[in-house]
């Protein structure tokens, strides 16, 4: 440890006092809600690790993977979209001897929250992932201890320094260089000339300070938020934002004490629901096993986004991140298994439409012609695949057979999950984009009353397609 350094030459052992040295006045900003807590401004971060360990990423940095991301997508209590995102990684910086370089890590968290987009939320997780890491070194620590503040910047915990060699100290921010006081000259001796001693004068009477009334101070108050349950001490003012949640002064209640806002939020704790109390320890991850719709969400939606099944009859519920992709994907393997079989049989149950009508839907014929086609003796209409049976068709129709195109290119009629889909994907074109919107459009246009799309009959969903329909080219869509 004694002869380890940074890459930029600064003693390991010098790092607690150098990592908390006052920056500028301006590096530090009052946290927005009047809770007296001061934040560090993460610019004057970079550029003090930048100097003291080297550039980011050869002699500091933070480290993580996508796979240990959080981030969902949530609207506040207004139905604004927030995004949220929380991050797990390793912060490290490298130590050397001079001869060997040492990589000093160490797992650190993030979390961050944006209304802008995703970008701007995980940016401010890393920020705040790294803002834990160098804490943990020793960064700041008289900000941590409440010793420095935006209203005291210079101030500083009183620490023993360590004894060790002198050396050039990174400059952020440049200080003023001490001024060396000028050496005193010697008075130049001179001949005293006699003069006659001075008589004492008589002190003044010393005047009566004015007498000025005393202004008590200001009595801290207390605030407690309601959102995040969080007790603050304000010695001036109000608080006006919540400096951990962010939440506005109508979440704001002002207590007497620490205690009384400890009490109380238990007791709004205790009044809280499941869905409200959630938050991204309790995030669910369902599935749904009709259409393959899945996403990590705090509050499960009553019915799903893209089909419509009510979520208690669709939904598959994930244990955790890694299960919920699992599933997902096996979901999707066996939807795209089944249409791939769907439309096998469907192609299968036209072909041999066909061969019926081109036979007059004489049984002797048809599995004569099918012998005559396979070149085996066929007994049953299964025995034939999809191929065999176009082949069959070709074999009729070289023998002058023929059908109504009509009958031989008819369409199969969808059914109600198909049509569910096609009404969702239409309404979300038309602006009606949560669920419970697309579900009382579906309640107009049929004349029910219905909580889910699937309560409607395959002939009463194709008639709020065909109005949904008509709707979508009025306004030209």
């Amino acid at each position: 440890m004694k002869n380890l350094k940074t890459l930029t030459g600064i003693h390991a052992l010098k790092l607690p006092e150098v990592l908390d040295r006052p920056l500028p006045n301006s590096a530090y900003k009052a946290i927005p809600g009047g809770a007296n807590l001061t934040d560090i401004d993460a610019s004057w971060q970079r550029r003090a690790f930048n100097s003291i360990f080297g550039l980011y990423g050869i002699g500091w940095g933070f480290d993580f993977i996508p796979e240990n991301v959080d981030v969902r997508n949530e609207p506040n209590k207004n139905g604004k979209m927030e995004s949220l995102v929380r991050i797990i990684g390793h912060f490290w910086f490298i130590l050397t001897d001079g001869k060997e370089n040492r990589k000093v890590s160490y797992p650190v968290t993030g979390g961050n929250g944006s209304y802008q987009n995703e970008g701007y939320a995980l940016k401010g997780a890393v920020t705040n992932a790294i803002s834990f890491g160098a804490s943990m070194i020793g960064w700041q620590e008289s900000v941590y201890m409440g010793i420095r503040t935006h209203k005291n910047p210079q101030a500083s915990v009183s620490r023993n320094t360590v004894e060790i060699p002198k050396e050039k100290l990174p400059e952020f921010p440049p200080e003023k260089p001490e001024s060396k006081p000028e050496p005193k000259s010697k008075p130049a001796v001179t001949k005293k000339a006699y003069t006659e001693p001075e008589k004492k004068s008589e002190p003044e009477p010393k005047s009566e300070p004015a007498i000025t009334k005393k202004t008590e101070p200001e009595k801290p108050r207390f605030f407690l938020c309601a959102e995040c349950s969080k007790t603050y001490l304000c010695e001036v003012g109000e608080l006006v934002h919540c400096p951990e949640c962010h939440a506005g002064n109508k979440s704001i209640i002002e207590v007497d004490s620490i205690e009384d806002g400890i009490q109380k939020a238990s007791e709004m704790e205790e009044k809280k629901s499941l869905a409200e109390d959630s938050g991204f320890d309790n995030i669910k991850y369902p599935v749904c096993t009709q259409c393959g719709w899945g996403e990590p969400v705090n509050n499960l939606p009553p019915a799903c986004p893209t089909c419509g099944v009510v979520a208690e009859q669709s939904f598959s519920m994930s244990k955790n991140h890694e299960h919920f992709k699992t599933m997902k994907s096996n979901i999707e393997k066996k939807i795209t298994a089944a249409k791939a079989k769907e439309n096998v049989k469907h192609s299968s149950k036209e072909a041999l439409d066909t061969i019926k009508k081109l036979c007059d839907n004489d049984r002797r014929s048809i599995l004569q012609h099918m012998s005559e086609s396979t070149g085996r003796e066929i007994t049953g209409y299964s025995q034939l695949s999809v191929e065999e049976m176009q082949a069959c068709i070709e074999h009729l129709k070289s023998k002058g057979k023929t059908v109504d195109s009509a009958a031989a290119t008819a369409t199969v009629k969808k059914d109600k999950v198909q049509l569910t889909r096609e009404i969702y994907s239409m309404a979300h074109n038309l602006g009606y984009t949560l669920p419970k919107h697309i579900i009382a459009k579906i309640s107009e246009l049929s004349g029910k009353d219905v909580k889910t799309a699937t309560a409607l009959n395959e002939d009463e969903l194709a008639e709020v397609y065909r109005k949904l329909q008509a709707e979508a080219k009025e306004k030209g869509q």
